[in-house]
């Protein structure tokens, strides 16, 4: 599926009923979050009913995917990367970047990385978070009378922050920039993004502490995608984290205890409590 917007005319004379067949000719294609969306433009035709060519094979397709049920429609068309999940082996920072040269066209790898969050790459004019639209969730444009959401073309006075930031992860093999939004975000920052909002509203320079400390040096776990990314002509790898979550030391520990009684059932008993002791610590 793809979000459409229809700007003047097409959306005040629009008589849609769910489940019509409509094709749109000539249609603006942007991109928020890594989804793409189409929204009208002066120059764009639409046709629906008595107005469609009834011999496009495109047409025929829909007619036949109309008759399935919403739950096998809707895998076949979900927008957006999907996490595919699964047991992914580890990868370093350099294993990462190697594989992502290879990448061609729509195409989306994932990886599993243990690195290090080395800072957040953010100016101090600009925050970890934007605003909102309360409704359909995408970015608002700030006017002097407020805040406005271009998507839905009216004013919103209840906006949501959101975070967008940028962070550098290092680890033996290099470093990598990668995005992070909401979902991501908010167990490294360790707060709610409408948390810091408050913070950054209250207490600017703690705000600016919790920044700088949120990302130094601080052990994590990524799932992340890489995409190509073309703009102002020039294309270049996208790093985005959909999943971060701190190293847990004391499961790790206890994997790796399991690990080593699978090698060896009778694993010396010292270097069980050796373990143990070391889980304690933590």
């Amino acid at each position: 599926s793809i979000d459409v917007t229809l700007w003047g005319d097409f959306a005040t004379q629009a008589a849609f009923q769910q489940g019509d067949i409509i094709a749109l000719k000539e249609v603006r294609v942007g991109e928020f979050q890594n989804q793409k969306n189409l929204s009208t433009s002066f120059s764009t035709r639409l046709f629906t009913g008595d107005t469609l060519d009834k011999n496009l094979p495109e047409l025929r397709m829909i007619e036949m995917l109309s008759d399935l049920g919403t739950d096998e429609i809707r895998p076949l068309f979900e927008q957006g990367p999907r996490d595919p999940g699964g047991n992914r082996e580890l990868k370093s920072i350099a294993e990462v970047t190697a594989e992502a040269e290879s990448l061609v066209g729509d195409e989306t790898k994932w990886f599993d990385v243990k690195t290090h969050a080395m800072s957040v790459l953010t100016r101090d004019d600009k925050p970890v978070f934007y605003m909102a639209c309360s409704v359909c969730k995408k970015k608002l444009t700030e006017e002097p009378s407020g805040y406005i959401c271009n998507n839905c073309n009216k004013p919103d006075r209840n906006p949501v922050p959101k975070y967008q930031c940028q962070i550098q992860f290092v680890d033996s093999t290099g470093y990598l920039d990668a995005g992070l939004f909401d979902e991501a975000a908010t167990p490294l920052f360790g707060e709610t993004a409408s948390e810091i909002l408050k913070k950054y509203k209250e207490d600017l320079a703690g705000y600016k502490e919790l920044v700088r400390e949120a990302a130094r040096y601080k052990e994590v776990k990524l799932s992340l995608s890489a995409k190509l990314d073309t703009y102002g002509g020039a294309t270049k790898i996208r790093y985005t984290v959909h999943h971060l979550s701190p190293i847990n030391y004391k499961a790790a520990s206890q994997l790796l205890l399991n690990q080593l009684e699978s090698l060896e059932p009778n694993i010396d008993t010292t270097v069980r409590q050796a373990i143990e002791e070391e889980e304690s610590y933590y």
